[in-house]
């Protein structure tokens, strides 16, 4: 992967759009991040995997954190990432969820912050500078992937090498070595496997001993008769621990279930014969029981046909005593047929009585609303001049407001400029105090300079001293005496004054490293001159055009005027302006007043006339249904007086009393004669019943059920005997069948759990390392140390070339039988043939062995990436721990790693960098709040 562009919004400390066109810096090779601190370096990082992974470069940079504070609340925040994978082109644009924006109306007023919903988030290619979508939404992720062969962790370990990251690879102990290389190489899979291959095994084990058990089991549960000759034989089985012989277990059991099957046959003969025997007397019993029900029929006939005879005579006399109350019924029948024609007349009274009713209330609300609108009527006719009167009065309210508005506008005008007049105030006294502070660490920083320098100077009289004192020594005998040898320096043989070898030496290394600092500070120094200088001109600057605005604004000079001058001017001001808004808001509620009031007047007009005619017409409605009461109740009063009964109600009561005394005959009728037709009937049947059962018990003697149910009960209870021994022979007999079947299925299984618990007991020692006179090493400890031999590989080929092939790093592989020590290192120092532990380095000698160990996983992760390229790393590691040779080097290492194809970007506050990367990316602070980016070539 290798970034062509990429443009950040509202993104970390750039507040508007800050772009980076990283092919300005070449297809390949070393580039330089440089800036001050705090400016937004390692925020390109942030804002690259960002775009490719919706996440921050560092993992304690959280998504909500890289939204902008310096930016215009109204900008939204997004990342859009161009680049090259594969010789194809694409481009990513994300935008980070919970993001708060500015709204705005339509006439441009501020409508608050709002959370954005809708975000876009989607993936191009571009092809033929067509940009053709691939992916959005949820599917982002797993496109930029796909395309990658990397997720953000892989990501992170070999492209992005964060500062310290790898010196706390280089000094960790084996263990925590450990959960990192789980990590980034998921192996973690590996003892997951070695897991579930133990647990497979310790499954297989309990299989074969559940197996075990389940044969004993089996036998215990077989059941077999005392008379069985193997009875005893199974029981000493069943009480064995293991049951080494099991050809012998199945011998006998299938003799016991021979034995079992034989007593089941024998007792299903007998009971076949007594269930025959108990056949034939069932067939005797039900024919006896069918002979004397035909006996009992015949007596229950007879005495029915005594009892149907007087029931019968009883009911003829009834029937013929009902028919001669017949005339009277047929007469009540007449009577309540008259009285319910009537029904109507009384309807047609009901009816003229509730239009009479109903015109009365129509009547009465007519009235009452012919006296709401006269009452009405009078009020709008004196309201009328009233609202006249009031139009007239505020007629000139629109001219007055007129000059109130021009008045108010110069007043707000006036406000406007003494507000600017005090921001001037405020940003002059800003930069008076900026002006100040920077003139107090320009002299800090003189100081500190002159410090330093002085340092650096007795530090090289000191060493100079020293070396003297050193060439002086080759001056003397073993004795201390002065010789005759030649000076190295002048080559005098006299010596006079011979220098003594200082007590406390000063190294080459602390004079370099003084006079770094003092020209660290010399440039520090300047950099606060020039400073100074700028602010102090502003100031200036400043105080002319507030000088300029006071006179023309407030008539005096900036000197003259005070803050509670401009405060008690701005008040006096803004009272006035009050003033003005109340008369104006005023003057425009006269003018709405007015304008009512005219509406007001129109309306009531209408209402009036509209009123005066709704009053005719109720006059008119009310005298119309005065006269259609007075005529229903006429006409109802003269109807009633015709009609036999008080209402309806009473008419209706008396022709149903009538219909229930015909009703209640017709049923005693039809009652009476249904039960003679059917007594007739059934003394008939009857009859004829008796009549055959005469013929058919004629030469026929009656049975003796209770003898021939001894019989039965007899033959009944042998048959159950006989079942009852059937069933236990043949459930014995079945249970040992079924129990043999099972004990031959479970002895095969046995044999088979067995050979498997022993394939897979030495497959689960192998991969947990419990393998006996075997170093302990887990599958995944195996793993590990595969990829990290491999990445030390990969390192030591860097760090020779760092160190001139001083060092390497080696793994320590005397492991003492426990995988937990597999992954500790040392150095090998190759010109002092020793080794050594990492902590005993140097500053310099720990970076460029965490340098080239960061490489070496950098070339790992790759390599198990099936492939993937990484044409762009980016290092934030601190350089400044190396000397002029060690950073000649350790560029030198960058560069080979970039070859011809990958883009390295080094991101340093080391000043000899800029020399050595003469491209590269400078980040700025801005004046205002917030940074701007600038590619740079040197």
């Amino acid at each position: 992967m290798r970034p062509v562009k990429i443009v950040m919004q509202a993104f970390g400390p750039y507040p508007d759009k800050a772009e980076v066109e990283f092919d300005r810096l070449g297809s390949h090779g070393v580039y330089l991040i440089s800036g001050k601190t705090g400016a937004g370096k390692t925020s390109i990082f942030d804002g690259v995997c960002y775009g490719l992974f919706g996440e921050a470069s560092g993992r304690e940079r959280k998504t909500k954190m890289l939204r902008s504070k310096y930016g215009d609340r109204s900008l939204k925040t997004y990342v859009e990432l161009t680049f090259e994978y594969g010789g194809r082109l694409y481009k990513v644009h994300r935008e980070p969820s919970g993001q708060e924006i500015q709204h705005f109306d339509r006439d441009g007023s501020s409508k608050g912050l709002r959370t954005l919903s809708k975000l876009t988030n989607e993936l191009y290619e571009i092809v033929d500078g067509t940009e053709v979508l691939i992916a959005s939404g949820k599917e982002l992720d797993g496109a930029v992937k796909g395309i990658l062969g990397l997720d953000i962790d892989q990501y992170r370990s070999c492209a992005m090498i964060a500062q310290g990251a790898f010196s706390e690879v280089l000094n960790k102990k084996s263990s925590q070595r450990e959960e990192i290389l789980r990590s980034i190489f998921m192996t973690g899979k590996f003892n997951a496997l070695s897991e579930r291959i133990k647990a497979d095994c310790d499954l297989a084990q309990e299989k074969y001993y559940k197996s075990d058990l389940t044969l004993r089991t089996y036998l215990n549960s077989l059941k077999l008769s005392r008379e069985d000759p193997e009875l005893e034989t199974v029981g000493e089985f069943a009480k064995q621990q293991a049951l080494t012989d099991l050809g012998a277990v199945i011998e006998c059991c299938e003799r016991a279930a021979a034995y079992e099957n034989e007593q089941a046959e024998k007792a299903g003969k007998e009971l076949e014969q007594a269930r025959r025997e108990e056949k034939l007397i069932t067939v005797e019993l039900e024919n006896a029981r069918k002979n004397a029900e035909l006996f009992d029929r015949k007596a229950e006939t007879e005495k029915r046909i005594a009892e149907l005879v007087p029931k019968l005579e009883e009911i003829g006399n009834n029937c013929e005593k009902l028919k001669s109350e017949k005339p009277a019924m047929d007469k009540l029948s007449v009577r309540a047929m008259a009285v319910m024609e009537s029904f109507d007349s009384y309807d047609r009274v009901d009816q003229l009585l509730k239009t009479a009713e109903k015109a009365a209330r129509t009547k009465a609300e007519s009235d009452d609303e012919l006296k709401k609108l006269a009452h009405r009527t009078r009020e709008n006719t004196d309201r009328i001049p009233l609202l006249k009167k009031r139009a007239e009065e505020l007629a000139k309210a629109d001219v007055k407001l007129s000059e109130v508005s021009h008045s108010l506008k110069e007043q707000e005008q006036l406000l406007d400029r003494i507000n600017e007049v005090g921001a001037a105030m405020k940003e002059l006294d800003s930069l008076l105090k900026k002006w100040e502070r920077s003139r107090r660490e320009l002299k800090a920083a003189g100081s500190e300079y002159q410090r330093l320098d002085t340092l650096h100077s007795e530090l090289l009289r000191r060493y100079i001293r020293d070396r003297a004192g050193t060439l002086a020594g080759t001056l003397r005998d073993d004795n201390g005496n002065d010789t005759d040898r030649p000076c190295p320096v002048c080559g005098s043989t006299v010596h006079p004054a011979l220098a003594d070898l200082m007590a406390d030496t000063v190294a080459w290394e602390e004079v370099e490293t003084a006079k770094t600092d003092a020209e660290n500070a010399n440039t520090e120094l300047k950099t606060k001159v020039e400073s100074e200088a700028e602010l102090k001109a502003q100031a200036a600057k400043a105080k002319e055009k507030l000088n300029t605005d006071c006179k023309s604004i407030i008539g005096e000079t900036a000197e003259e005027l005070t803050e509670e001058k401009l405060r008690e001017k701005y008040e006096r001001e803004y009272s006035v302006r009050n003033a003005l808004v109340k008369e104006a808001e005023s003057l425009k509620r006269s003018i709405a007043d007015r304008e009512q009031a005219k509406k007001d007047i129109a309306a009531l007009e209408k209402q009036l006339g509209e009123d005066r005619r709704s009053m005719e017409e109720l006059n008119l409605r009310s005298a119309g249904l005065f006269a259609e009461m007075k005529s229903a109740k006429d006409m109802a009063e003269e109807l009633s007086s015709k009609l036999e009964f008080k209402d309806r109600k009473a008419a209706g009561e008396e022709a149903d009393r009538l219909s229930q005394t015909v009703r209640l005959y017709e049923q005693r009728v039809r009652a009476s004669e249904k039960s003679r037709a059917g007594l007739s009937a059934e003394l008939s049947e009857l009859r004829g019943g008796l009549s055959a059962l005469e013929q058919q018990t004629r030469d026929m003697a009656r049975p003796d059920l209770d003898e021939i149910g001894k019989r039965m009960e007899s033959a009944v209870k042998k048959v159950r005997l006989c079942q009852q021994v059937s069933e236990e022979r043949h459930s014995l007999s079945r249970n040992s069948a079924d129990i043999l079947t099972k004990i031959k299925d479970e002895a095969e299984r046995n044999k088979r759990l067995s050979a498997d618990l022993v394939m897979k007991d030495g497959l689960s020692r192998t991969v947990t390392g419990n393998v006996p006179g075997k170093p302990k090493i887990t599958l995944e400890s195996f793993v590990q140390f595969e990829h990290f031999d491999r990445i030390l590989e990969y390192a030591n080929v860097r760090l020779m070339q760092m160190t001139d092939c001083q060092y390497e790093l080696v793994r320590d592989e005397s492991m003492r039988g426990n995988s937990k020590t597999g992954l500790d290192i040392y150095v090998r120092d190759n010109k002092a043939e020793s080794s050594r532990e990492t902590e005993s380095l140097s500053g310099g000698e720990k970076f460029k062995a965490a340098l080239a160990l960061a490489l070496g996983f950098s070339d790992e992760i790759q390599n198990c990436a099936g492939g993937v390229k990484i044409n762009s790393m980016f290092i934030d590691e601190g350089f400044d721990s190396l000397d002029e040779d060690s950073l000649d080097q350790a560029v030198e290492v960058l560069k080979g790693l970039a070859g011809e194809s990958r883009l390295v970007g080094v991101i340093s506050h080391v000043k000899g960098l800029m020399e050595k990367l003469p491209r590269g990316i400078e980040v700025r602070k801005k004046t205002v709040p917030g940074s701007e980016i600038e590619i740079v070539t040197r």
